[in-house]
């Protein structure tokens, strides 16, 4: 039974079907009918699940991104043409700059924790919800990391008074990017530090920053330099999970960098 089980399991997961803890228990309690393997009754109980999962080297994900909803199709021309725009303008890898932003709940603590043998539960505090918007921007080297953008709710955080902050910061209403905002950040942010950094490679001073059509982006007439020397390409919206850059784990990591000196310094003095 367990066998047939597992090769329903993996037919599902090619599918990329989702498959839960209580769909694996009553798949096995109609299989267990069906081949009536042994007498008596069979409950499927959740250290019969357990068991099962450890023996076939099965594990819990969450499904995450929107790869399943792009089209795998269009990624090659794409491709093909930003290759063909890079040739035309006699670009290397330095010049060629990828900007995506993100929500971070800055305050917000772990929902999980361990706990004593003696603790039936685990209370804890309501989640604070304090968001932020940061903007990641890098070349394709990865040698020139633009400062990052940070936005927030404050127009000028008591916080930040006599301090020279690493970050670029803005703020909005409901601290989300807007198209004023990132029009401001391109020209007087992105593309000051662009030059700068091409100055000191030798390098000629052009560069293309490739977006994806997010609504708070402008139109490409309106992100590029007078000569149109840096100017901005937007990826398809049917490709840009497949093949965004920071998508490939940047902001990812970033966040998880964060947290864990988060937590670092929620804790502190207390470790050390």
């Amino acid at each position: 039974m367990e066998k047939m089980l597992y090769k329903w399991f993996i037919a599902q997961r090619n599918k990329n079907c989702p498959v839960t803890g209580e769909m694996l228990k009553k798949k096995a309690m109609k299989l267990h009918a069906d081949f009536k393997e042994k007498e008596g009754s069979f409950h499927a109980s959740p250290g019969w699940l357990s068991g099962f999962k450890t023996r076939f080297g099965i594990r819990l994900l969450k499904v995450c991104g929107e790869k399943l909803s792009s089209d795998i199709q269009a990624t090659d021309p794409f491709k093909h043409k930003l290759r063909n725009i890079i040739y035309e303008l006699k670009l290397c890898e330095d010049q060629v700059y990828n900007a995506d932003e993100t929500g971070l709940f800055w305050k917000m603590l772990p929902d999980r924790t361990y706990v004593s043998q003696t603790e039936k539960t685990a209370p804890g505090r309501k989640a604070e919800k304090a968001r932020i918007t940061f903007l990641a921007c890098t070349n394709a080297t990865g040698q020139h990391k633009v400062k990052p953008l940070i936005i927030g709710h404050a127009k000028k955080p008591r916080s930040f008074k006599a301090y020279d902050i690493p970050v670029d910061y803005r703020n909005s209403k409901n601290a989300w990017m807007t198209a004023n905002i990132f029009r401001e950040w391109f020209h007087h942010c992105f593309v000051p530090q662009v030059h700068k950094y091409l100055l000191q490679k030798g390098l000629p001073g052009k560069a293309i920053l490739l977006l994806d059509n997010a609504p708070c982006h402008p139109p490409e007439d309106e992100l590029k330099t007078a000569d149109g020397s840096i100017l901005v390409i937007y990826m398809l919206p049917n490709v840009t999970p497949l093949i965004q850059p920071m998508d490939q784990n940047v902001i990812r990591l970033t966040k998880l960098y964060y947290k864990k000196h988060l937590l670092l310094l929620a804790v502190g003095k207390e470790m050390f």
